[in-house]
């Protein structure tokens, strides 16, 4: 059963995310996302894709969940002037970032790495916080 479980390194599930959710029709409300957005696709992920989540820690947090390792992430390019936090906007060299992390992983989890950017598109772009997935 573990073998079906899609298991990629974290970064590659906060890059795959951040470029899905900075994707034009993505952005049609002015406040999403936010991290606890992105962090509840985290769960969406794991509940509907069985995305391997031991390696990313998740807590509750006011309207959701947060990873505090998906903050990190996005922070580190709010720091260098490549994104905006709140709501979470990348500059063009954040997304290529995020294209070459996802390239570099795909190189050793190719088939891992693809399933996950499929899953990601597929995920609810806007879920709602009363209906946020649960963390069993």
């Amino acid at each position: 059963m573990d073998e079906q479980k899609l298991r990629v390194p974290a970064r590659s599930v906060f890059a795959a995310i951040l470029l899905n959710a900075m994707d034009p029709s993505a952005q049609t409300q002015s406040d999403w996302p936010t991290i606890v957005d992105l962090s509840n696709q985290i769960l969406a992920l794991k509940k509907n894709y069985r995305l391997d989540v031991s390696n990313i820690p998740i807590r509750a947090d006011r309207g959701g969940w947060i990873s505090d390792d998906f903050s990190s992430f996005v922070n580190r390019f709010v720091l260098f002037g490549l994104a905006k936090k709140s709501p979470i906007r990348l500059s063009g060299e954040a997304r290529a970032l995020c294209k070459k992390i996802l390239a570099e992983d795909s190189g050793k989890y190719a088939e891992q790495v693809e399933a996950l950017e499929r899953a990601v598109s597929r995920l609810n772009r806007h879920p709602a916080t009363e209906g946020s997935p649960s963390v069993a």
